[in-house]
């Protein structure tokens, strides 16, 4: 945002004066205090910004000091911090700044550093091992891409009406959701037709399916209906039903139990998704130890002790561990005998209130005063049952059969572990490319069947790359096929991601307006004219769906685009007898709406279950 659209100083500012463009807001920190400046007009600056002084000189502010009678001073340290420069964003860990000067100094006992020095030391880490995607990375000749295409003067104008024709091949001929090869006959719908499509008809081509009710258990008997109904069609009825499921989601037993083990897992929302999730795995006989493979020919094991066949819970990209918290509670309390629960956090960092925490405390507790037997009858989460592994180390970098090697079958006998076990991968809002690259570790564990279910939650479809993008070889044969394209690569890609953020965004967003927001969301948004900004090329195409259907049609293309990975290619069968791969899909994979849209709008869940 430029100096003149800053706005002026709140009334009765005592804060810094430094204006924060990214966040839209002034700095909260307290000024530095300095007694020998006196002058109300003179702009005060926290010790983060004193460079913003224009006349600012370690003389002066010596002076200051010095005068300074009652010891409110700054310290010498902070007197002289315009000589060292400016403050930068550390080489290793972005999260924090540094002075420019102290570069060299600071990179010998930056803490990121050590860590990374560590993580880099374990055995599991293999550099850029996940990175690199599936398939080509343009499709079309040179010429084609200079020539370009002849139905629209602006490349953006081309690419969105491409994008609805591949949505509407894709989820809306005969409802069909599954994941097979287009027809090889190329029709093409007219563009009257597609520029007709509306928002409520992008978002009601995925199916809705709310299982948050089976692990609530609401008191309310209209709220235990399963979900499969269409979306709302108005904000109010949005908000309303927003309103309802937060008061449902509070009195649920699930919310309850959370609450009894002081699990922090967010608010009424996240605990809605967390409750969708974890029904989905009930339904899909997930949560129990029936069924687990075991052997080279994948014959189900059961045990009628029930805790002799473990289960393995992989939570990618986790975090603090909520959500697989939460999914091996419930595991351990799925029997009168709780089977042995392993959870594997996988994640670059860890952080405080961790999953680790509290399964630390809930076996002390259990230890020391014995279970409670009428908590424990009614309790629907088994804490003291699980045990916990955290694996610190970048999705881009982690070899999970190293990390893993439980999963992966014997190189000598080419056989899985003789030990049965049911495997289970989770996430969350796993941001734009970290669910490829979560993807992309698993590459050689899922065709050999030790896997028995991956569940994902796509989120921040603008921080995709296409280099990392799993669905590459998908997306090029839909918009060069169906969408009428003669050329696709990285470029068109990039307008996609940037178009996909639009869908939790207004259409009533004014790219006009002075206050468009900083670089960064411009940039990510697509805000910028030159950049194709989603909301113009809408208006000038005249598309009914608006920047908001558009943007969740991206979202939804490049979800598909996963899926098709998934199916033909990371859950596929081994290589057959002579070498090639014999094509059959081990998985029924699915894309879904897993909670209302007033819940959280980046709902798509992409599931595969062992058929």
């Amino acid at each position: 945002m430029d100096q003149m659209h800053q706005p002026p100083l709140p009334a009765n500012w005592d804060r810094c004066h430094a204006y924060n463009q990214r966040k839209r807001r002034y700095c909260r920190q307290m000024p530095v205090p300095l007694s020998g400046n006196t002058n109300i007009d003179t702009p005060r600056y926290c010790g983060n910004h004193m460079h913003l002084i224009g006349d600012f000189s370690g003389d002066n502010v010596t002076a200051c000091v010095s005068n300074d009678s009652d010891g409110l001073g700054i310290k010498c340290s902070q007197v002289h911090k315009k000589e060292r420069g400016k403050r930068i964003p550390c080489p290793i860990d972005p999260s924090h700044l540094i002075f420019e000067s102290a570069l060299s100094r600071h990179m010998l006992v930056c803490p990121a550093a050590t860590h990374q020095q560590y993580v880099a030391s374990q055995e599991f880490y293999s550099q850029n091992f996940n990175r690199g995607g599936f398939g080509r990375l343009c499709a079309g000749s040179c010429e084609d891409h200079a020539n370009g295409d002849r139905l629209f003067n602006n490349r953006h104008h081309e690419l969105a009406i491409a994008v609805l024709r591949v949505f509407h091949h894709i989820f809306q001929p005969d409802k069909c959701r599954s994941f097979k090869t287009l027809d090889d006959e190329k029709k093409t719908e007219p563009i009257d037709y597609l520029k007709s499509i509306t928002q409520n008809e992008i978002y009601e081509s995925i199916r809705e399916i709310d299982l948050s009710s089976i692990e609530e258990q609401w008191e309310n008997s209209e709220s235990t209906t399963q979900n499969e109904t269409k979306s709302p069609q108005s904000p109010d009825e949005d908000e309303r039903r927003a309103n309802k499921s937060d008061s449902h989601q509070a009195a649920g037993r699930l919310s309850n139990a959370i609450a009894r083990h002081r699990i922090k897992a967010g608010g009424p929302r996240h605990l809605h998704q967390i409750a969708s999730i974890l029904g989905h795995l009930r339904e899909n006989d997930l949560l129990t130890n029936e069924g687990a493979m075991s052997d080279e020919n994948n014959i189900k094991v059961n045990d009628s002790k029930g805790s002799a066949i473990p289960i393995n819970v992989i939570e990618m990209g986790a975090g603090r561990g909520m959500l697989g918290l939460v999914v091996a509670g419930a595991i351990g309390a799925s029997s009168a005998e709780p089977p042995k629960v392993q959870l594997f956090l996988v994640d670059r960092s860890g952080s405080r209130a961790k999953a680790e925490t509290k399964i630390r405390n809930a076996i002390k507790d259990t230890t020391t005063c014995g279970p409670n037997t009428s908590e424990v009858k009614a309790d629907c989460l088994k804490l003291d049952a699980v045990s916990v592994t955290r694996i610190k180390c970048d999705l881009a970098h982690v070899h999970i059969p190293t990390a893993l090697p439980f999963l992966c079958p014997d190189p000598s006998s080419e056989r899985r572990a003789s030990t049965p076990s049911k495997t289970i991968v989770i996430a969350k809002h796993l941001c734009g490319s970290g669910t490829d690259l979560a993807l992309k570790s698993l590459r050689e564990i899922a065709p050999t069947g030790s896997i028995d279910g991956c569940v994902m939650a796509t989120c921040c479809h603008g921080l995709c790359e296409w280099k990392d993008y799993t669905g590459r070889d998908c997306l090029l044969g839909l918009f060069c096929g169906v969408g009428g394209l003669s050329w696709f690569g990285e470029s068109d890609f990039d307008v996609l991601k940037r178009w996909a953020p639009a869908s939790v965004l207004d259409d009533r967003h004014d790219v006009s307006s002075e206050d468009v927001g900083d670089d960064h969301t411009d940039c990510l948004h697509g805000n910028k004219k030159e950049d194709g900004n989603v909301f113009t090329v809408v208006k000038e195409l005249g598309l009914s769906c608006g920047g908001n259907g558009l943007g969740r049609a991206c979202q939804r293309i490049i979800d598909y685009g996963r899926c098709d990975y998934m199916e033909k290619t990371l859950f596929c069968s081994s290589m057959s007898s002579d070498g090639g791969n014999s094509g059959q899909s081990l998985y029924e994979v699915k894309l879904f709406h897993y909670v209302p849209r007033n819940v959280t709008p980046q709902n798509a869940l992409i599931m595969a279950v062992r058929k």
